[in-house]
């Protein structure tokens, strides 16, 4: 009997949204002969606040990683040596990410030592990254090191391939989340229950909306909270719902204890995110819309952003004055832009209806049936 083909991801830490993902990979692969681990540590840094870490003891490790700073820069260093040895991976996938160390050291050992391939997974180079300089050569470098890409997106797979990437070693995998389970959950919620739900946050229909995401500077926090207040002197009744956390989680309870037009809801998921979607009529991310934009097309909740050059990967999903609004980056022209929106409920209506087109185009059943199909080309080929 043909032994298992042994495939171990190396995953900075588990996110609760990543969760599904790996879940239904492991079952995916394990249907067409191959065993898939994932070896995480625990959040460092910024992430830390926000407070998704998860664990996969059935088909993970947990790694220690120690913080280490080089020239100025924040990098990390995960002990993998131990689970690779145990494990014995034939083929390992890291995270497209030029601070992890042990990306190095792997990459050498696969491409001078014939060692275990290493693939790539991650954006490509995400717009809000810098194009040239230092950091855009290393992870070039580093990406053409690879012996397979992963990419979140078309666009990310155009710009490796750009980069001298071979075209047919690339997937991309149409990064997204668990649409399914938010649809399952956004379905269960009858009228009643919303109206409590509105009811104990004192919020007013059309006059609600919501941010999902890390709270914190990454996420343009200080901005949006400006611009919740300005919306709020033109649209009385306003609430803006935050959903999440983050080490500036305490600028918007300040704000809210101060009587001002923001609610904290803290880390959200299932159900209640579900319920904070339903009840908002937009979703406000002013800056680094990622897969935010999944949520937004998922639940059909239209997303306002500006012209901020953070924006990952996943923003190409939405399609400006059709499914999202991107204004200029400042409070006044954002607040204006919410306010005038929030009075026009036909508009909302139509931006609804074609984000629930959108979404079909994002489903996570193709996320992982992409990802899955891309492992076994790659296994195939190397294993001929």
């Amino acid at each position: 009997m043909k032994p298992m083909i042994r495939v171990l991801i190396i995953q900075q830490y588990i996110p609760g949204y990543r969760l599904p993902l790996f879940e239904q990979l492991h079952e995916s692969l394990r249907r067409n002969g191959i065993i898939l681990h994932v070896a995480y540590s625990d959040p460092i840094g910024p992430d830390v606040t926000r407070e998704d870490k998860m664990e996969m003891p059935e088909i993970g490790t947990r790694v220690a990683t120690k913080r280490l700073n080089y020239l100025g820069k924040s990098m990390t260093l995960k002990s993998v040596n131990r689970i690779i040895s145990t494990f014995k991976p034939d083929f390992i996938i890291a995270e497209q990410a030029v601070k992890n160390m042990e990306n190095w050291s792997l990459l050498l050992k696969s491409t001078l030592q014939k060692g275990i391939p290493v693939a790539l997974w991650g954006p490509g180079c995400a717009p809000g990254e810098p194009m040239t300089g230092g950091f855009s050569r290393a992870k070039s470098v580093m990406t053409n090191m690879a012996d397979w890409f992963f990419s979140y997106t078309q666009s990310g797979a155009e710009f490796v391939i750009s980069r001298g990437f071979k075209p047919n070693r690339v997937t991309v995998v149409h990064n997204s989340l668990d649409t399914l389970g938010l649809q399952r959950e956004l379905g269960r919620i009858d009228e009643a229950t919303l109206l409590e739900w509105e009811k104990v946050h004192g919020l007013t229909r059309g006059k609600t909306a919501l941010f999902l995401g890390g709270v914190d500077a990454r996420k343009g926090i200080e901005f949006l909270l400006d611009s919740a207040s300005r919306i709020a002197e033109q649209l009385p009744g306003f609430i803006l719902l935050v959903g999440g956390a983050g080490e500036e989680s305490y600028m918007v309870t300040q704000l809210q204890r101060r009587g001002g037009p923001v609610r904290y809801l803290g880390r959200v998921k299932d159900s209640e995110k579900a319920l904070a979607l339903r009840s908002a009529s937009l979703l406000l991310i002013p800056e680094w819309v990622g897969l935010v934009a999944v949520d937004s097309l998922a639940s059909a909740t239209p997303l306002v952003t500006t012209n901020h050059p953070s924006h990952a990967p996943e923003f190409e999903y939405l399609e400006a004055n059709r499914t999202c609004i991107v204004t200029d980056h400042d409070p006044v022209s954002y607040a204006n832009s919410v306010a005038d929106l929030l009075v026009d409920s036909e508009r909302i209506e139509i931006m609804k209806a074609m984000a629930k087109m959108a979404s079909l185009e994002v489903q996570f059943a193709a996320t992982v049936e992409n990802f899955s199909e891309g492992i076994l080309a790659w296994t195939s080929e190397e294993s001929c």
